[in-house]
Formats: C-alpha cells, structure tokens, sequence
C-alpha cells in the first residue's frame, strides 16, 4: 500500500540528474523536491561560495508526521561527493513522485549537508575540516597524534604550487613507501581515519563542531527524538570498486555479526561494520559513532552507501593535489582549475557507464530502505 496519491506522469527539469555545480544541483533538488509536494527548509551557512554566493543546507521531508519509520537520504558530508548524493537524492524524488511513499514510512531527504565542499570542489569544509571526521564528542579528548601520520606529512601534505608531473611523482613515492615498510593497512589508517594536530593537512578532524556537524545534528536530533525507527543513507563516493555499491554500517538493532547477515541479505549487498575488527582503519569523529552515543532507544541504522570510482591510490593523490593547490595557488590559476576537475572526476566520474550503474545502485538501496522497516529486516527478536 502506498500511503499517498502518486504523479504517475511528474517529471524532472530535464533529463539529466547530473548537475554542472552546487547551484545547479541546489536548483534541481528543490526543484524534484515540489514536484513531490515536499515540505522544504533551508538552512543558511555562513561559509560562502565562490563570488561570495550564498550557501545552505536544504531539507525536504514527506510523510514524516506519524510515520512509523523514517528514511533519511543526506548528500555531499564530502562535498565534491554532493554530485553523486544530489543524483540520487533527484532521481529517489522522481521515484517517490511516481510511486507514493509505502505506508508508514516517512523521508527525509539532507542536501549538501556540506555545501562549501561541494561550491568550492573540494572534500572538507572552509577550515579545512573534514565533516565526517568532525562528529566531536565534546566531554573527550580528541585522539592522539598518529606517529605514522606525522612522519608521512611531508608526503602527503606538501607546500607550494604543485608541478603537472605531482601526481605521478606522489603515486611513485607512495608505492615506494609501502614496498620499503610493508605496512599497507597501518599506513591507510595513518592517514584516512582522522587527525586533529595538522589543520593544513588531509583529513583532519577540527578542534570543535563545524557548521556541517552542528546543522546535520540539530536535524537529525529532532527525528531520533520523535520517531522510534531511522534509517540513515548517506551516500559517498570514491571508495571501492568503479560503480560497485557497499554498505558501511553502524546500528543498535542487533549485534554486529546479526546485523551484518541481516543487512547483507536484505539488499543483497556486500555490508561492512563501521568497527569491524578486519577494517584497516575505524574513523575517529564520524557520523557513524556519533549516532551510537546520540540514538539512545531510537532504532536507528546507519549505512554509509558507498560507491566506487578508483583506487584508493589515485583517491590520495587528487586528494593531496587538491589540497596543495586550494591552499597555494590563486582561483585563477591553471594549477587551482586543474586540481579542482581532478578531484570532480575522482569522486563523479565523468563516464556514462559509471554515472548510470552508481545511480541506479544508490537509488535500489534507496527503494530497498522504503520497503519496509528495519523490524521486518532483522526479525522481531532483535528487539526483545
């Protein structure tokens, strides 16, 4: 049963999901989002885009009031990954527009929940900040310094406007660092799970909650207080196979091993524990761990939807070349304009075939999530 009249003929502007910038894909998310006769909020950043455009986070929600279970869709926690999260989050409203919601089940759908990443082509925020390393506990120390961080600084943080041949000079060294350490998984969570001691650098994780982090909470604080069921998407991009789908995870319902069959099973996707012992790193300050201490009875599941585009290598190096350049380099430069569409084509891959498999995985998980509540994924007993 659907719990409202579907527009079995509404349609999109234009036929292509895929926006050209924030503007563009703000435009056309708000745009699906009346189609569907969504209720929408903005919400006002203080961080600006180029030109000093204005910057927001945008809600849109249907059937949330006296739903049993709510479907949370967020985009662009990475910024330059609101491409993709902003294609499926226009392509899951025309669904909705075309179908109904199933009965019960309410949705709410977070835009660019880190809009000066996605304006300005880059991964983190106007502080450098990586929003899912910013997910703070304020009553903890931040973590350590890693020694394995701090000695690869130089590495993977450099100075100054980077040379045509960086990224290949950086791929080569890097090779060469894992080859003479043979410490591959160490190394990886050196760098990617996050740091608090080196604000120029990749992933660092801020002093305290940026705007990301402080909005996406006050949001999500509000559902996991008035709705005993949430089921959280929040779609990435970069890690994994090209356009291959994986399910990275956190929940309350069960435990891990419980959760991971349950899931697996259910959208017949690979499925990964956030806090998985085999994981090669667990990130310090995410979105994941700060949803095990706010849930509190909440049911809640989040599940980081993650699609691939290349390898980790090549995710590093337009990573670090973006960095150096937005930090160095004038916006007029060749060097700032080229690092900036090869950090677009790492995370959105301009290739038809990995456009059209990633949308079309992200937005199955999508539907899959709507189809029924997480008491029916994982059977009654979990909640006993």
């Amino acid at each position: 049963m659907r719990s409202r009249t579907a527009k079995r003929h509404a349609s999109l502007p234009g036929s292509d999901r895929w926006a050209s910038d924030y503007i563009d894909s703000r435009r056309r998310f708000k745009q699906a989002a009346g189609v569907c006769d969504a209720y929408q909020r903005s919400i006002s950043f203080d961080a600006q885009g180029p030109d000093q455009a204005p910057l927001s986070v945008d809600v849109a929600a249907l059937g949330v009031s006296g739903a049993e279970h709510v479907v949370v869709l967020s985009s662009g926690v990475h910024g330059v990954e609101g491409y993709l999260g902003g294609a499926v989050q226009c392509a899951a409203l025309q669904h909705l527009a075309n179908t109904g919601l199933p009965t019960g089940v309410g949705v709410v759908m977070v835009h660019a929940v880190n809009p000066f990443g996605f304006a300005h082509s880059r991964r983190v925020d106007e502080n450098n900040v990586d929003a899912n390393r910013n997910f703070i506990d304020p009553g903890c120390p931040l973590p350590a310094v890693n020694p394995d961080y701090a000695r690869l600084d130089a590495l993977i943080n450099p100075s100054g406007t980077p040379a045509r041949c960086d990224s290949a000079l950086f791929l080569t060294n890097a090779l060469r660092t894992v080859v003479t350490t043979g410490r591959v998984a160490p190394l990886a969570a050196a760098i990617a799970e996050g740091q608090y001691h080196f604000p120029k650098g990749l992933f660092y994780g801020g002093q305290e909650a940026g705007e990301s982090s402080r909005r996406l909470q006050e949001i999500l604080r509000e559902l996991l207080e008035s709705h005993a069921e949430v089921t959280h998407l929040d779609v990435h991009s970069g890690l994994g196979k090209p356009a291959e789908v994986t399910l990275i995870g956190s929940s309350n319902i069960d435990t891990p091993e419980n959760v991971a069959t349950s899931v697996s099973a259910h959208y017949r996707l690979p499925y990964v524990a956030d806090d998985a012992p085999e994981n090669p790193y667990d990130a310090h300050g995410s979105l994941a761990r700060w949803y095990r201490r706010a849930a509190g009875q909440t049911r809640y599941t989040y599940l980081c939807v993650e699609v691939g585009s290349v390898s980790p290598l090549k995710v590093l190096a337009a990573l670090r070349r973006e960095n150096r350049a937005h930090q160095f380099c004038a916006s007029t430069s060749s060097a700032y304009r080229d690092a900036k569409q090869g950090l677009r084509d790492v995370f959105a891959p301009p290739s038809r075939r990995w456009r059209e498999t990633s949308l079309a995985g992200a937005l199955g998980v999508f539907d899959t999530a709507c189809s029924a509540s997480a008491r029916s994924v994982y059977g009654t007993h979990a909640f006993h």
